[in-house]
């Protein structure tokens, strides 16, 4: 069974907060402290290192991989849905 690392930091973006909680030395998981943290919503993705870059897996399109070159470009791709409200509407009905 993987251990998982209870490591809670924050990360100031310019528009808002984004939780980036470490489940592993290479892995985050990224969610939006404004939503209720066991419901689903607050799950924004997760950040994966992958060699030299960050893989970011977003959950609104989870089968979409995107690579960027630093950690702090993956926390911007994954804020962008609470800056456009694409993590409102990943659920709407």
């Amino acid at each position: 069974m993987r251990q998982q690392h209870t490591i809670r930091t924050s990360r100031a973006i310019p528009s808002g907060e984004v939780e980036v909680i470490a489940i592993s030395r290479d892995e985050w998981r990224i969610s939006d402290p404004s939503k209720v943290e066991h419901d689903g919503l607050s799950l924004l993705g997760f950040v994966q290192r992958v060699e030299d870059a960050f893989e970011v897996t977003e959950m609104h399109r989870p089968l979409v991989r995107t690579y960027v070159h630093s950690f702090h470009a993956a926390i911007q791709v994954l804020s962008a849905q609470i800056r456009d409200g694409s993590a409102d509407r990943q659920f709407a009905a």
